[in-house]
């Protein structure tokens, strides 16, 4: 996008286009050197606690994204080797929030330290959590049958469950693509929807970062981390909207859920991954066009410079899908 009529403003590598997103080829290698270095200097600056803590957060957010209720968010919670403690009200039986144990900050007996879900950002506080999840009866005794260390016997869990067929990327590919046909005439001043919409594609993205960064976050945490931020410009309208078929609509559960569960044996294509890169980058230039309607120009930016290294790891793909083309169909052995 090259409009010179349009206002800039800017950026650590020269003009970015606010509408487009795009980073200037010219600048990438340059700033993918000056971001590395900045992001080590940042994690040098990390306190063990704060670095945890943001680990942590990006697991919460993950696991939250790819759960269809509050007792799987619990157990994929503890699978992931995090230790999660129900709030209960005083009154009644009722669990009203969580806390998390924090290793590196660690309370008078030598015990991880409890962080309440007060003291995280609001989207990850168990009520707005609860607005992307069954609410049934059932779901809600089963949660509870969770939180007291009692799982109901004989029902399915479906995060046991590894995919092992590298073909259901396509089918995240179409599924982030129904998310962008949906967000596309959605009102920008729709703040419960759009809010929605950067809780989930930050979610998918922490999964995507779980599966390729390791424990040492990466671009993709980051952009996450930042789109998480753009939950913050509402407390509700959160639930899972109806479409006009009558049908829940599109929410990139199904990417979700092939992030999360399709086996790690399994080469991630490069065609496909670049494919839902663009599709997730097309998200994240809906959310920033809806910030930029309602006058929210600080998230804007931030989602800016957020999406430039991004356009790095795109690039990468790219290169990767070009020297490494599908095989052609109808060739011998298949």
């Amino acid at each position: 996008m090259t409009d010179d009529s349009l206002p800039r403003r800017a950026s650590r590598v020269g003009w970015l286009p606010p509408h487009s997103l795009e980073l200037p080829s010219s600048a990438a290698a340059d700033f993918e050197l000056t971001e590395q270095l900045r992001a080590s200097i940042e994690r040098r600056d990390r306190t063990p606690a704060e670095a945890q803590l943001d680990n942590y957060t990006l697991a919460i957010r993950a696991t939250a994204t790819v759960s269809l209720s509050e007792a799987e968010w619990v157990r994929r919670m503890h699978s992931a080797g995090i230790r999660i403690v129900a709030q209960w009200c005083e009154d009644d039986d009722v669990v009203s929030g969580y806390g998390i144990g924090v290793r590196a900050l660690q309370a008078a007996d030598s015990r991880p330290a409890i962080l309440l879900d007060g003291h995280l950002s609001w989207d990850l506080r168990l009520p707005a959590l609860r607005e992307h999840w069954d609410d049934s009866d059932h779901a809600r005794e089963r949660a509870r049958a969770q939180w007291l260390h009692m799982p109901a016997s004989g029902e399915w869990d479906r995060e046991r469950v590894d995919f092992t067929d590298a073909t259901l990327w396509k089918r995240a590919c179409g599924d982030a693509a129904a998310f962008n046909e949906y967000l596309r005439p959605l009102a920008h001043n729709n703040r419960g929807e759009w809010a929605r919409a950067a809780s989930r594609v930050a979610g998918v993205l922490a999964l995507w970062a779980q599966r390729t960064e390791g424990p040492a976050p990466g671009v993709l945490a980051a952009v996450a981390t930042q789109l998480g931020r753009s939950t913050q410009i509402t407390t509700a309208g959160m639930r899972r909207p109806i479409g006009q078929n009558g049908l829940p609509a599109p929410d990139l559960s199904l990417t979700a859920t092939i992030l999360a569960q399709l086996h790690t044996g399994c080469q991630d294509p490069p065609d496909e991954s670049l494919g839902l890169l663009k599709e997730l980058l097309t998200t994240i230039k809906l959310i920033a066009t809806a910030h930029r309607s309602r006058g929210e120009i600080h998230h804007v930016h931030r989602l800016m410079d957020a999406c430039i290294p991004l356009h790095s790891v795109y690039r990468a793909l790219h290169v990767r899908a070009r020297r490494n083309p599908p095989p052609a169909h109808g060739s011998q052995g298949d």
